[in-house]
């Protein structure tokens, strides 16, 4: 059953979608309308994250540190049936590896809230790798997209 706690939401972002894109692939001082365009679409709630995206995002207090923390809405707290799926997972053995420390802390999170409402995840993680978030979403049923695919889906230009 989908949940419409989220009623607008369209992707849940891993930590990689943030980290990788702001500081690797899509710096903010070379595609401003692009971080505009994302901010839109967090202040307007299609883009939410597990509040453990914002924990790990913490771990280097930077300006996506400052980015992301505009945004009152972004991060959100599990509900009991993310955490029942979050369980699932953990106790997957092709994913208890994520369930023993803080690596990985962010990926079961991730993919129940996109599980349970519905969402797209978009991430960085190798589809191709067993263990890894593309995997877990194949597993469960769960749309997953990198970053340069969700620029697609969304129909950008720059």
């Amino acid at each position: 059953m989908v949940s419409r706690l989220y009623l607008r939401a369209k992707y849940s972002f891993d930590t990689s979608a943030f980290i990788d894109s702001w500081r690797r692939w899509y710096p903010p001082l070379n595609f401003v309308s692009l971080w505009n365009y994302i901010a839109d679409q967090i202040e307007n709630e299609k883009i939410i994250a597990s509040i453990i995206v914002r924990k790990e995002l913490e771990r280097q207090h930077d300006d996506l540190l400052d980015y992301v923390n505009k945004f009152s809405t972004l991060f959100k707290n599990p509900t009991q049936e993310e955490q029942d799926i979050i369980n699932q997972i953990i106790n997957d053995q092709n994913y208890e590896h994520w369930g023993r420390g803080e690596l990985y802390e962010a990926d079961p999170f991730v993919i129940a809230l996109a599980s349970v409402h519905n969402l797209t995840v978009v991430t960085y993680e190798h589809p191709n790798k067993n263990g890894k978030i593309p995997a877990a979403c194949r597993d469960y049923n769960v749309d997953c997209c990198d970053f340069p695919e969700y620029i697609r889906r969304e129909n950008l230009l720059f």
